[in-house]
């Protein structure tokens, strides 16, 4: 007999992300909690943060999981064809979230 989904023990059964809702990976962010989860980068590098859904997605596992993982975010804040243009709230923003939280393995 095949064991039941609801048996499987993923780690982000219990992930409530900081940051939800405000990009393109909203639906995704459970997905890619277990990919650090289970892959513990030493690097990870995401370039093109928008507003860090994604991003803040990973850094919350790295430091949910005890990964060791070195993130690195890189942006120019000033938008693009594809999400559009940003004001200065953007980058503060981001900057702000990640200050809080991850400052200790994230640039």
């Amino acid at each position: 007999m095949k064991p039941h989904i609801s048996n499987i023990h993923l780690p982000s059964r219990e992930f409530h992300p900081r940051v939800y809702g405000v990009g393109a990976w909203t639906s995704h962010l459970h997905f890619g909690y277990d990919l650090v989860a289970a892959l513990r980068p030493r690097l990870l590098v995401e370039l093109g943060v928008d507003r860090g859904e994604s991003y803040f997605g990973f850094c919350q596992s790295a430091q949910e999981n005890g990964t060791g993982t070195r993130a690195v975010a890189v942006d120019t804040w000033q938008g693009d064809q594809q999400a559009g243009g940003y004001d200065e709230t953007t980058f503060a923003e981001v900057s702000a979230q990640n200050a809080e939280h991850y400052a200790a393995f994230s640039t």
